[in-house]
């Protein structure tokens, strides 16, 4: 008995992409059939974005040729690619947040009195959108503010639209960075409605626990090109060796066991931002503290406290045993803290400059002449912190936004310890990189110990905490719930150490080291 074997939606044909110096796609070919999930897979600037741009109408190939089910095609905008019936759900969010989900869901096909010009039927615009929230089968309600939803909510949102569209094939960028685990398996199960509507889906992600679990296949792209194509289950380790075309065996590298000895780098005494705290903890020189907790947990603003980014209630921080009055950011770098903020776009990355300006923008009197920069010694200064971190670009003139994620972690990076900080602030360090970004990263925060630096992880993360850091404080809700050193750090000690502790009455402060 013959096996139907399901169309094949979408076909690209050595296709190529090319930039003034750049060659971001090289003869890259592959197919997608209907109801499938494939997974996109590849280190930053291995051109899977390239790849998304083509197919979601944002850029046209320089070579080669699109194919939808056996049709070829050209998209001169993103409208022309959803028309098309490509919709996708990028990682930061492209919805309206203080419109409605109904208004998001039929954003320019609202239905309007009189023609163009006239008010929108509102009753006729919600009943649209709650047809097609009930086509999806997603649990929405058509009045909510979009700005009220959780990210889970929100691509819940870019889906329904998507469905609603008549999409037959759906692009997800990243989809589960700021999702709980809770929100995670709900987008899966949105997912896998999808493909039992025959709707085929391309899933781009960095983390590879979740390949196996939604992805039938995984295409893996390496500078430009297929590395190879393999089963969903496949072996981390496979799919990591095609990315990097190497076997990586050690992702954290040799570690030397931290030992304490003499005064604190860091104090932290009785520290409260709001209901968080009061916390207390000391950090040595040449320590990696890691910050653990569930979403919304007390360690996410115990950081942003230190350097300035928010005031703190009460509580006092000490530099090499002296009280800081730091209060702003500025004051906090110039007392040689420095603090790298988990959302990089946001809090990091100034697109609109060059990597020259980004680079220098924290060391501005090193390049400057009173009030003028000058441009022989930022270009420099900025080509020195380039080569001395590996930062892969044409040069220091290229713009910041089309340096790939890796790449623009890896100059925020330079950009601070440029400063030469004595105490280093990182929140989720290697959110939406690569995993060849991610052992560099890991390295310079490696080398940064040796040097007697210390260093603050604030990480979900629990397989990286346990690999990068000497001591763990867990926390629960607003407070600490438990220390863990050596040899008790692992991945499961700090998952059990963060949702163990659901009560006040369990909760205990841990000691100051």
């Amino acid at each position: 008995m013959s096996v139907e074997v399901p169309e094949i939606v979408l076909e690209v044909r050595n296709v190529g992409k090319r930039y003034p110096g750049v060659v971001a796609l090289d003869g890259l070919s592959l197919q997608l059939h209907a109801g499938e999930v494939i997974g996109l897979l590849g280190e930053n600037g291995a051109g899977k974005s390239t790849l998304v741009k083509m197919l979601s109408g944002a850029s046209r190939p320089t070579s080669g040729e699109i194919l939808l089910s056996g049709r070829r095609v050209s998209f001169s905008s993103p409208t022309d690619a959803l028309r098309a019936g490509i919709a996708t759900v990028f990682q930061e969010s492209m919805l309206v947040p203080n419109l409605t989900v109904a208004a998001n869901l039929l954003l320019g096909r609202e239905p309007i009195v009189g023609g163009w010009f006239g008010p929108i039927r509102r009753a006729k615009l919600r009943e649209r959108a709650q047809a097609a929230i009930d086509h999806s089968g997603f649990e929405l309600h058509p009045d909510q503010l979009v700005g009220d939803l959780t990210s889970a909510g929100r691509q819940l949102v870019e889906l329904t639209r998507a469905l609603d569209l008549d999409a037959r094939i759906v692009i997800l960028d990243e989809p589960t960075s700021a999702l709980t685990a809770e929100e995670t398996a709900g987008l899966f199960a949105a997912v896998r409605k999808l493909t039992d509507a025959g709707i085929a889906v391309i899933y781009i992600t960095h983390r590879l626990d979740e390949v196996s679990q939604i992805c039938s296949r995984v295409v893996v792209l390496r500078d430009g090109r297929l590395a190879g194509t393999l089963p969903g289950n496949a072996p981390q380790r496979d799919i990591v060796q095609l990315m990097v075309g190497r076997e990586v065996t050690a992702l954290f590298g040799p570690r030397t066991p931290y030992a304490r000895g003499g005064a604190p780098l860091l104090t932290v005494k009785d520290l409260k931002i709001g209901k968080v705290g009061p916390v207390n903890f000391e950090l040595g020189a040449g320590e990696v503290l890691g910050l653990v907790g569930l979403l919304g947990a007390a360690q996410e603003s115990i950081g942003r406290a230190i350097f300035g980014a928010s005031t703190p209630d009460a509580g006092v921080i000490e530099l090499n045993g002296k009280p800081q009055a730091l209060g702003t950011p500025a004051a906090a770098a110039a007392a040689g803290f420095a603090f790298l903020g988990a959302d990089r776009q946001r809090e990091g990355v100034v697109p609109t400059m060059s990597l020259r300006g980004n680079l220098s923008l924290c060391s501005l009197p090193a390049v400057s002449s009173g009030p003028f920069i000058l441009s022989r010694a930022e270009k420099e200064f900025t080509n020195g912190l380039r080569t001395e971190y590996g930062i892969r670009s044409y040069g220091v003139s290229q713009p910041m936004d089309t340096l790939s994620g890796g790449n623009q972690q890896k100059a925020l990076l330079a950009r601070w310890l440029a400063t030469k900080p004595q105490v280093i602030i990182l929140e989720e360090p290697t959110h939406g990189i690569d995993i060849g970004a991610k052992e560099e990263v890991y390295r310079i925060i490696r080398e940064l110990a040796k040097e007697g630096k210390g260093i603050i992880v604030v990480s979900s993360d629990a397989q990286e905490i346990a690999g990068l850091c000497d001591r763990v404080i867990g926390f629960n809700r607003e407070r600490a719930v438990g220390e863990l050193t050596g040899k008790d750090v692992t991945p499961e000690a700090i998952v059990s150490l963060t949702v163990q502790h659901g009560t006040a009455e369990t909760e205990k402060e841990p000691e100051a080291a």
